[in-house]
């Protein structure tokens, strides 16, 4: 039986190595990077579509919304490794919000 490493970080909690790991990247996902031409009038303003907005209590770091797709690949009404994946990757591509796809309740 093997057992790994325990790594104590400041915050005094237990941390195993494998959740340490992380990329770390020099802009977040779905961040304007710049004009493609600066010369052009307006250049320098952001466009809207990755400006924040702010709706109540929520913020969103863009206009990027991902719709629900009614995929229909639930289990017993849970999402499954399928939606982990599916979803998961429109946020690490940077959408600001994702809406999982619809849900009934049945008997």
């Amino acid at each position: 039986m093997s057992s790994s490493p325990i790594v104590y970080t400041k915050e005094k909690t237990l941390q195993y190595p494998q959740e340490r790991f992380y990329i770390d990247q020099p802009v977040a996902p779905g961040s304007y990077m710049g004009p493609i031409d600066a010369s052009l009038p307006g250049a320098d303003k952001v466009p809207l579509l990755f400006q924040r907005l702010t709706i109540k209590d929520l913020t969103m770091a863009n206009r990027i919304v991902v719709a629900p797709m009614c995929m229909y690949s639930a289990e017993d009404g849970f999402m499954t490794n399928f939606h982990l994946a599916h979803l998961g990757s429109f946020a690490i591509h940077g959408a600001g919000l994702i809406i999982a796809e619809a849900s009934a309740v049945e008997p």
